[in-house]
């Protein structure tokens, strides 16, 4: 399968530059001896608890790195803005991470409300395709063993820091890294996942010298839970960009020692291709739902035109307002089949026109109510090839930062690719992924020298005109997103009374002569029985599992979602995040 790919960019003029603050340090350092053990305690991935937090001045929650969320939150203190808050919160929440699920290496997608203009901006700090990547079918694939520098594409994670801060910052822009080069620096507690996370990828974190020394001690031992995790080549990488701003990374020394290695291992990578490298600013794509009006992420990625689908076709369904799908068998099974629309983005323009000879599902097409309408038409009529008719009887980190003049900043950024990656290349310090090992179908949509489009999905929600929510989703980004925002607008929830209702996992799919076979699966206990059966009688398959089912075997299955509601007449902030990741939600 592949992922449709259509360019399109707008510019977004901003109205003035913010009038910048000279804060204190953001260095950790300065936090008494009782929050430094604090944080470094909820740094601990906790599985299957939440946090939830007010505030009248401000709010950050992150879906990883309690420590950062606490960074984040002081630089709003020190009169930061969203933007700040959220790049803060991002660059030491992958410092707090071994390299494993977000890397400076990676991808940032960011949603942004400025208050002064009424206006919502779309950042995309997406991949690139290396400009001399003419066929890439032929690098290797996930699984196959082969350590392969094609599968390293360009990375727009630090272009997209930056590109944030020059846009929406007030700080000075090195003091946003304080906090990530304390952290690499001084150190934090690997906690006993991550350490087994490190045994199990051992031959990989091993396979090169520069790599090896990142993640073993003085005796050569893998660092095991409870060591102090140091990353002082990381640190310097950090404070060479801090002080020389993003270009170290795409122009300048970091560069060139990343594009020697990633063609040493056979990668087409040139210099050219790292100083080419821009964000993309587009208008969001956007849907109407009532007196709301939710806004994702534009074009060149899909997981905004994926969103707004969703709610379209929820309301072709006529099923706003619903009961929660939670109590509903009649809700539970068309958004079932509602969140499967999201597969049309992985399939070429050609395979599209021979399912839909007569119909246009680019990206923008995709993203209007027509669309929707002609869309609701295939799936009722079992016309639709990932859906069921009733019978008759993808690792990141999210952020979400208001500040106290009510800009808001909805982030996601990734690695997008498995733990590490297969080719165990690290410069400086920064573990490089290989995100091109699942990608290369959408690669060759894409084009050499082009975006590769994306699945995240932040989203802001205005009401009558007036910011409402926020929320971000990592993992099974739409699975995940689409449910948990309907419900909460439909049935006027706060967020924390969201994100305890059941999650939508991936379904079983297979493929057979007679098209696509989807088989939901269902944690026992978490929805009704008499649900479940008369979402079977209605004609969808569901696995029940264990109730026991550990995370490790969740993770691949599920998202994780976080969220903000903005009281409109107070401007009072109520968020919520999962603990799973060491996630944290913090206001003021």
């Amino acid at each position: 399968m592949t992922l449709l790919l259509m360019l399109l960019v707008a510019g977004c003029a901003r109205a003035q530059t913010p009038e910048s603050v000279a804060p204190e340090s953001l260095s950790p350092s300065n936090w008494t001896d009782e929050d430094q053990a604090k944080y470094a305690e909820l740094n601990y991935f906790t599985f299957g608890e939440t946090v939830s937090a007010s505030g009248s001045d401000g709010m950050v929650i992150g879906m990883s790195g309690a420590p950062a969320v606490r960074a984040g939150l002081d630089a709003l203190q020190q009169g930061g803005s969203a933007a700040d808050a959220a790049m803060t919160t991002a660059l030491a929440q992958v410092a707090l991470q071994p390299g494993n699920f977000v890397t400076y290496a990676g991808i940032m997608t960011m949603v942004y409300y400025e208050e002064e203009t009424n206006r919502v901006y779309s950042m995309n700090a997406a991949y690139n395709v290396p400009q001399g990547e003419h066929d890439p079918y032929s690098i290797p694939s996930i699984g196959d063993g082969i350590p392969d520098g094609r599968t390293v594409l360009v990375p727009g994670f630090m272009a997209g820091v930056e590109a944030a801060h020059e846009r929406f910052g007030r700080l000075p822009f090195d003091v946003l890294f304080e906090p990530a080069i304390f952290f690499a620096e001084e150190g934090f507690e690997l906690d006993p996942y991550h350490a087994d996370l490190m045994r199990q990828y051992e031959p990989i974190l091993r396979r090169l010298p520069e790599t090896e020394s990142l993640f073993t001690d003085e005796n050569g031992d893998l660092f095991a839970a409870g060591d102090l995790f140091h990353q002082p080549e990381l640190a310097a990488t950090l404070r060479a960009v801090a002080a020389n701003g993003s270009t170290y990374m795409y122009t300048g020394p970091w560069a060139e020692k990343l594009v020697r290695a990633v063609q040493e291992h056979g990668g087409t990578l040139t210099m050219q291709d790292m100083q080419d490298y821009a964000v993309i600013w587009s208008e969001p794509v956007a849907a109407e739902y009532g007196d709301y009006t939710i806004y994702a992420p534009g074009l060149p990625a899909f997981g905004g035109v994926n969103m707004v689908e969703g709610i379209n076709l929820w309301q072709e369904a006529g099923l706003m307002p619903a009961d929660p799908y939670t109590d509903s068998a009649e809700s539970l099974f068309w958004l079932k089949q509602i969140v499967r629309s999201s597969y049309l983005s992985t399939f070429t323009p050609e395979q599209l026109d021979a399912m839909f000879p007569d119909a246009d599902l680019s990206f923008d097409s995709r993203a209007s109510r027509d669309t929707a309408r002609f869309l609701w038409q295939q799936i009722r009529q079992d016309h639709f090839p990932f859906t069921t008719a009733p019978s008759a009887d993808t690792h990141s980190s999210a952020i979400v930062a208001v500040d106290r003049e009510g800009n808001i900043a909805s982030v996601v950024h990734s690695i997008n690719a498995l733990f590490w990656g297969e080719t165990g290349i690290a410069i400086d310090g920064v573990v490089i992924p290989d995100s091109a090992a699942h990608q290369q179908e959408m690669m060759a949509v894409a084009g050499a020298g082009n975006r590769l489009p994306d699945p995240t999905n932040p989203v802001i929600i205005l009401r009558d005109g007036v910011p409402s929510h926020a929320a971000a989703t990592i993992g099974q980004v739409h699975l995940e997103g689409l449910p948990r925002l309907l419900t909460m607008l439909d049935a006027d929830l706060l967020p924390a009374e969201v994100i305890g209702l059941p999650a939508f996992l991936s379904p079983d799919v297979s493929v057979d002569g007679s098209g696509f076979a989807f088989i939901d699966r269902v944690i026992t206990g978490e929805f009704d029985a008499e649900i479940i059966n008369e979402v079977r009688r209605k004609g969808q398959p569901v696995t029940l599992l264990p109730e026991e089912t550990s995370f490790e075997e969740l993770v691949m299955l599920r998202g994780w979602w976080i969220g903000i509601a903005v009281d409109p007449n107070t401007g009072d902030t109520h968020g919520v995040a999962p603990r799973d990741f060491g996630g944290y939600a913090l206001g003021y």
